[in-house]
């Protein structure tokens, strides 16, 4: 008899997420490029600053769908702290707000 040995759940957390849009946080010239140089108008993926998380690490937010890390945030930098691109425009990323959203670290 051999037993299966089951993967451990993905450990749920909560984090404190708010939203940038374009220009919000960096001068008109370089609105668009990360801090790892992601090109924000060609990247179709969901892009999230986290100054704890290495670049490319995937997240999957309740209610909103896997992101990745390609942004810092600085000043304001904790552990469970995020800013999410908003490609659309300083608006909506206001109207986004301040939310506590509970979020998973995708592995693989």
């Amino acid at each position: 008899m051999h037993s299966k040995t089951k993967k451990p759940a993905h450990k749920q957390n909560v984090g404190i997420f708010t939203a940038y849009a374009p220009g919000a946080k960096r001068g008109a010239g370089k609105a668009h490029i990360t801090a790892d140089e992601t090109d924000l108008k060609e990247s179709s993926s969901c892009v999230v600053a986290n100054d704890r998380l290495r670049f490319g690490t995937r997240i999957i937010i309740e209610g909103i769908g896997t992101c990745e890390v390609h942004d810092r945030i600085g000043k304001r930098a904790r552990a469970n702290r995020f800013d999410i691109f908003m490609n659309a425009n300083l608006i909506c990323a206001k109207d986004f707000g301040r939310r506590r959203l509970k979020f998973t670290i995708a592995r693989g």
